[in-house]
């Protein structure tokens, strides 16, 4: 008999908690933004991966975000809970001790599924644990000798752990409990599957077809575009968070060539969010928090279906950046004159600070986080 994810999920703070019987533990761990795919991807994983482990092993799938910070993410608790799944048994961050858990047990691994590079809480003396890499971010190039290493510029990296496990989930038993589950980080990170915005490839279609040998859903049925709506309404119902919230709820933070980035990414639009707090009072709240992550610049990028407010509009992207670092301002002009990502300045009233505040519509909507980012790292390069 399959055991719930719940039960799973049980054992799994248990062993934590009470560290007696297992002597191999792997910690599958989503990435710092701690968004539905990668929850999910982790989760998913660190179920399948427990299915067929021996009794001396573990699976643990880690949320890298404290368990009261799940709240930011209401879309998690509806997709969850749609799964009978309590979002109140994640194993989160501040729920794991690394250093406790290194010196218990004889061996202790890392699974990376959606980044394909150790970040915080796992330091430099965590590489030569990581065993396992699924992303469908830019690689990287780091840990090229471990037994499973599958790095694709895919729309979900839920569709690459349905690609790994398809066995387990064309069994019945196992797809009545994890399909939906499954489909919806699938859904949202693919736009409803839509080819047209340049995110769904045919790895995530193929995935959908494993899905829909149980859910008997074609792409085009109503069932799909309809949990697909339900999703991102809840995602998109962020107008009651303040600055801080809203610039936390899906960010990602790196540090390269001495300079500390912080991004974030934002389901509404920069227009709304203005019109709300006043530029001023946003713009302050903003530099706050860069004071806050000693960042040296903030990105924030931002997607949003306008055609839910008004019909005849659409879907679109903005960026903006807060410079702190004024040797950053290169960046910004570079970004400027990239005739791919096509960023035009929104004509929102708003103090500029000189220049180091900027705001821009983002012409070239299939352009999201995974390609900006490493476009901004190659800037960051050249300083």
């Amino acid at each position: 008999m399959v055991p719930t994810v719940n039960s799973f999920l049980d054992s799994v703070h248990e062993e934590l908690r009470e560290k007696s019987e297992k002597s191999h533990i792997v910690i599958v761990t989503g990435n710092d933004s701690a968004d539905l795919d990668s929850i999910i991807s982790a989760l998913l994983f660190a179920f399948l991966s427990q299915q067929k482990a021996d009794i001396s092993t573990l699976f643990v799938p880690l949320v890298k975000v404290p368990l009261v910070d799940i709240a930011l993410r209401p879309e998690v608790e509806f997709v969850l809970g749609s799964a009978s799944i309590d979002v109140k048994k994640l194993v989160c961050s501040d729920h794991i001790d690394l250093e406790s858990l290194s010196s218990h047990y004889n061996k202790v691994q890392v699974v990376l599924v959606d980044h394909n590079h150790l970040t915080a809480p796992f330091d430099a003396t965590w590489t030569s644990r990581v065993v396992g890499v699924l992303d469908h971010h830019v690689d990287e190039g780091q840990y090229q000798d471990i037994p499973l290493r599958v790095v694709e510029m895919v729309g979900s990296c839920t569709s690459l752990v349905i690609r790994h496990f398809t066995t387990f989930m064309k069994q019945p038993e196992y797809a009545a409990k994890l399909a939906k589950l499954a489909l919806s980080p699938l859904l949202v990170d693919t736009i409803g599957l839509r080819w047209d915005f340049g995110k769904m490839t045919q790895t995530d279609m193929d995935a959908f077809d494993v899905l829909s040998l149980f859910l008997h859903w074609t792409s085009s049925d109503k069932q799909v575009q309809e949990l697909y709506e339900s999703i991102e309404h809840i995602k998109s119902n962020v107008k009651h968070m303040n600055t801080r919230d809203l610039l936390r709820k899906d960010y990602k933070e790196w540090f390269v060539h001495g300079y500390r980035i912080g991004t974030s990414s934002l389901p509404w639009h920069l227009k709304g969010w203005i019109e709300r707090d006043g530029a001023d009072s946003a713009i302050e709240a903003t530099w706050g928090y860069a004071k806050e992550r000693h960042l040296d610049m903030e990105v924030i990028l931002t997607s949003y279906d306008h055609s839910k407010e008004e019909q005849g509009d659409s879907y679109k992207r903005e960026l903006a950046l807060f410079i702190v670092n004024n040797r950053l301002l290169e960046v910004k002009r570079a970004l400027e004159m990239d005739t791919e990502i096509d960023l035009v300045p929104l004509l929102i009233p708003y103090d500029n600070a000189g220049g180091r505040i900027v705001l821009y519509n983002q012409i070239n909507i299939k352009m999201s986080r995974k390609q900006i980012w490493p476009l901004i790292q190659s800037l960051l390069s050249k300083l």
